[in-house]
Parts: structure tokens; C-alpha cells; sequence
């Protein structure tokens, strides 16, 4: 899927690790996303660990609760939304082999298509609510945290190894923060999120492919919907680095079914079925790629 939008509930030990899940490990290091000023963030300026977990609790610069429900009374606070961009396969395949200097200039088109969609639902979906029973509507800003990721999750390879994909993919992570008109602070009315899922996933592929060509790739459209590839990338390529996919497609399939079937079982079993990130390498993971699509090419 291009984009994805998830509601985190949190709390306690789990907040703790979901936030951990964002901002440790071996990839790039996030970035703000920050057009309002109203928490003294620097737009685009790197994450400082301890204001994400700060702010991903609800909490001002001297741990009070900035809404009424990150108090600690709500058990099953959603502490934000998960918006996640993933290019398409054959654009991490691309990536994935390129030398260092192409490789940048992929993320660095990732990274723009991914900030368009955003400033998009930013202006579109942006909405706390207010008045007795949130019946009204006020326009917000929404702030967060933009973590770009290289890979899927580690799963089971033909050749009897547990390997991450290449997958080139941004989690953006929206606090459930509004800061209102009259200087009090709310929370993001999620619904116009979801509503807008489809068209941020538009605008971000449409931003790449746009970038994509100017860096010199050909682009195919694959469906009337808008997606596509590069051209040239094998579809057996793009298989063989799409262990993920091919173990949810066998999950479904031994119930009869396909993804376009039964779309939420499809995301359940995803869910169900993800190893942790963290894998031990000796060596660069783009050289072990590399090699990996050496070997399907026989060389």
C-alpha cells in the first residue's frame, strides 16, 4: 500500500516501546515536521529522542498534560497516528543496488513526495472538535515526526535465511495534539485522516514519479489509480525482494483468499505476522542486495 493511516493507542510500557520502535535502531535519523511553531519545534530540524517521547505523551516542556486525556486517566489514550509512505518495489530495488550518490538522490525524492503528501493532509484534514459534542469543526496544524526506513521486516528467504527487503518507506507519526485558536490545546479529530488517506497516497506517488523522472528513470503507470514502477526492474525481481508480501499472499490463499478479498484480514495477518527490524549484519546491507540480485541473475 502507497499510504496507510493507524491510530496508536498507548500507554505505560507500550508507549515506551512504540516510541523506542521510531527512534532507535540503524536507519536515518527523523526529522520534524513542524509548520506550526506552537511547540518551539524547528521545522525539518533532527528528533531529539526525549521531546519525541515527551510530546508522543501529551506532555508540556515540565511533564504536564497538555490535553485532559494525557493525564494518565486514559487507559487507551491514542497518543498519534501513524500516516506510512512506501514507494513501490521496484523503486527500493533501485535504490537498494544504486551507488551511494543515486541512492541519495532516491531518498532525498522519497522525502520530498512524502513532505507534499503531508502539507496536503495537513491543510485538508488538519481538525480538532469543538462545542458540546464535538459538533464543531476548527482548522488546526498537525505536528509530528517523519522516520525514514530502508526495509521490511526480516522474513523467511528461499535459500533458508531470515533477510530483510529493501523497502524504502516513511512512518510520519501525527501527535494527537491541536493547539486551538484561544490557545488551549485539543485533540486531532482522526476521522478526516482516514477520509484523506487516498488522496495523500495520490499526491505522494505522483511528487515521486515526478521526481524520479528528473533523476533520469523511466516510469510505467501500472493501474488507472495511479501506480507504477521503473521501468526495467524484472516483475520476478520485484517478487524475490517481496518476502512480506509473499508470506501474507500464503496466509490468504490457504483460506481461499486474496488481499483485494479481505483487505483487513490481509492487514491483520501483516500485523500478526511481523519479526522485529533489528538484525545482526556483517556487512553493509546494500552490499548483501547486491549480492542477493546477483545471484537471481545467475552472476
Amino acid at each position: 500500500m502507497v499510504c496507510t493511516v493507524s491510530a496508536g493507542t498507548a500507554s505505560g510500557y507500550y508507549l515506551s516501546e512504540q516510541a523506542r520502535y521510531y527512534t532507535e535502531g540503524k536507519e536515518a535519523i527523523g526529522r520534524w515536521y513542524a509548520p506550526s511553531a506552537s511547540l518551539g519545534l524547528s521545522d525539518g530540524a533532527e528528533i531529539d529522542d526525549s521531546v519525541f517521547e515527551r510530546l508522543h505523551s501529551g506532555l508540556d516542556e515540565v511533564g504536564r498534560p497538555l490535553t485532559q486525556n494525557a493525564d494518565g486517566s486514559h487507559a487507551n489514550r491514542v497518543a498519534g497516528y501513524d500516516l506510512t509512505f512506501s514507494a513501490p518495489k521496484s523503486v527500493s530495488v533501485i535504490w537498494a543496488l544504486e551507488i551511494t550518490d543515486r541512492r541519495n538522490a532516491i531518498e532525498a525524492a522519497h522525502d520530498i513526495a512524502v513532505r507534499k503528501a503531508l502539507d496536503t493532509v495537513n491543510a485538508n484534514a488538519g481538525f480538532t472538535r469543538r462545542g458540546k459534542g464535538g459538533e464543531r469543526l476548527e482548522p488546526v496544524q498537525m505536528t509530528g515526526a517523519i522516520f525514514r526506513h530502508g526495509e521490511s521486516r526480516p522474513t523467511d528467504q528461499p535459500n533458508g535465511t531470515i533477510e530483510a527487503d529493501p523497502q524504502l518507506h516513511s512512518h510520519v507519526v501525527v501527535f494527537n495534539l491541536a493547539h486551538r485558536d484561544d490557545g488551549t490545546w485539543g485533540s486531532i479529530d482522526g476521522r478526516h485522516l482516514y477520509r484523506w488517506k487516498m488522496a495523500a497516497g495520490a499526491v505522494y506517488r505522483a511528487e515521486l514519479a515526478s521526481q524520479l523522472q528528473t533523476l533520469g528513470y523511466a516510469v510505467e503507470r501500472t493501474d488507472e489509480k495511479g501506480l507504477f514502477e521503473i521501468a526495467g526492474v524484472p516483475q520476478s525481481v520485484r517478487d524475490d525482494f517481496s518476502g512480506r508480501r509473499r508470506e501474507i499472499t500464503a496466509a490468504l490463499k490457504a483460506q481461499g483468499l486474496e488481499s483485494a478479498d479481505a483487505p483487513a484480514l490481509a492487514a491483520a495477518i501483516t500485523k500478526a505476522g511481523r519479526r522485529g527490524k533489528a538484525l545482526g549484519r556483517e556487512t553493509d546491507r546494500h552490499a548483501q542486495w547486491s549480492a542477493r540480485a546477483d545471484s537471481m541473475s545467475g552472476g
